[in-house]
């Protein structure tokens, strides 16, 4: 289907350019830009990018109102993308030919419209909600939503939660870089405990607290932020920081933390400073720090971690058993002095009860890790039932009560650094 509107014409549109060949959903930006305005570099990019990546999906036709405008974003593209957008814009003028002695109210808008035409009103925006608006459609084609109609004639519901969509990530955005710049970040303590409940220690956590401060804006929506905008090595820095800054605060819950960082942060020098400071500073204190990362960032930064190696603090291979982690390679990595610890993958531990397959997999890394005399931590913990699954494993194996670990909702909740604090000196 092909998301054009014109009045009650749907089906005549629909069946004049399947006729015409497009078979495709087509792709239309309309962004008024005078002369003296020029399209951002990020946006050319970002458009840049849909069009590279889902060319072949979808066909594309980003219209401004100056031709000079025309060029500036699409130099570079493909060769013969300017007689296709020629092609595509001849057949809607003679679509428009076609219908004589009626007001012709084609929005150019099946999926994206910006700007205004004729008497037909859309949206005037500020070019940062054009950037995010392409983003979001962009994450709808990746995500094969192409089937909904997102802009329809006019202002409708949907284009209004596009919008505000739109502008609450630009908030967001504008608060996390304000969050990084002041280093305004919540340390959280998630205890990890043996299998007699007792603590063994605890991963920190970093939180952004809301702009009203009355509470923190969710993991799920600034993670994802700053892995699509690259400030994941920023963050990780001033995360590292500030655990660097409260390590006395932290010595008072724990005497062993973990602490994840992300593996382009490996390549990040600031990042790769504060962490070498960091595991300087937890030495100093009598801290055990783990570092947890995944074996991808492991393979891809060995040259750093070698040069790590002198340093006292352990390696925790991160969500075992997703992504990029396989037995021959953690094998291998093991022979790193640092390399002490797996923490098996939460979703498989959830899934171990619904699954034998899963729990034969819970299994085998247990084995694995025994085998190779690493500490194994199963997360998310968070039922009884899953609770006793891992003990009785324990049990049926004789794993080395030392080397299991625990950590969930059942166990604990994340909780502020201060509040535990609090809990120690009142106790």
């Amino acid at each position: 289907m092909i998301n054009f509107w014109l009045e009650n014409r749907d089906e005549f549109v629909y069946r004049y350019l399947s006729e015409k060949g497009y078979k495709n959903k087509i792709f239309m930006v309309i962004i008024e830009s005078p002369e003296e305005i020029t399209v951002s570099e990020r946006i050319r990019s970002k458009i840049f990018n849909l069009f590279k990546n889902y060319g072949s999906e979808v066909d594309l036709l980003f219209w401004f109102f100056d031709e000079k405008s025309i060029k500036v974003v699409f130099n570079g593209l493909a060769k013969n993308f300017h007689q296709r957008f020629e092609k595509i814009w001849k057949d809607i003028s003679l679509l428009s030919e076609n219908i004589s002695g009626e007001e012709f109210s084609f929005v150019r808008k099946p999926i994206l419209a910006i700007g205004k035409i004729n008497t037909v009103k859309l949206f005037d925006l500020h070019y940062e909600e054009i950037e995010e608006i392409v983003e979001l459609i962009t994450e709808d084609l990746k995500s094969n939503a192409t089937e909904k109609i997102i802009f329809v004639k006019d202002y409708t519901e949907q284009t209004d939660l596009l919008l505000n969509k739109a502008r609450e990530r630009i908030r967001l955005r504008k608060h996390v870089e304000r969050a990084l710049k002041e280093r305004d970040i919540t340390l959280f303590v998630h205890y990890i405990f043996d299998l007699e409940l007792k603590k063994k220690g605890a991963e920190i956590l970093a939180r952004i607290p809301k702009p009203d401060r009355s509470g923190y804006v969710s993991a799920g929506l600034f993670i994802p932020y700053l892995e699509r905008e690259n400030l994941t090595g920023e963050f990780d820095k001033v995360v590292l920081s500030t655990v660097r800054d409260n390590l006395e605060n932290l010595k008072l819950v724990t005497d062993r933390i973990f602490v994840n960082i992300y593996p382009s942060s490996l390549s990040y020098a600031s990042a790769v400073e504060e962490l070498i400071k960091l595991i300087d500073g937890c030495n100093d204190i009598g801290i055990d720090l783990v570092l947890e990362i995944t074996e991808y960032a492991i393979v891809t930064n060995k040259q750093i971690l070698e040069y790590l190696q002198e340093k006292k603090f352990t390696i925790a291979f991160d969500d075992f058993g997703s992504g990029y982690t396989n037995f021959e390679t953690v094998g291998e990595l093991a022979k790193y002095k640092n390399a002490k610890v797996i923490k098996l993958d939460g979703k498989i531990v959830q899934n171990m009860l619904n699954s034998e397959i899963y729990r034969s997999i819970v299994e085998s890394v247990s084995l694995f890790a025994q085998k190779i005399d690493m500490e194994i931590v199963y997360e998310f913990i968070s039922s009884e039932k899953i609770f006793n699954e891992i003990r009785k494993i324990a049990e049926t194996y004789s794993f080395k009560p030392d080397k299991i670990s625990l950590q969930g909702f059942l166990l604990h909740k994340p909780t502020p650094l201060e509040e535990e604090i609090k809990k120690v000196k009142t106790s």
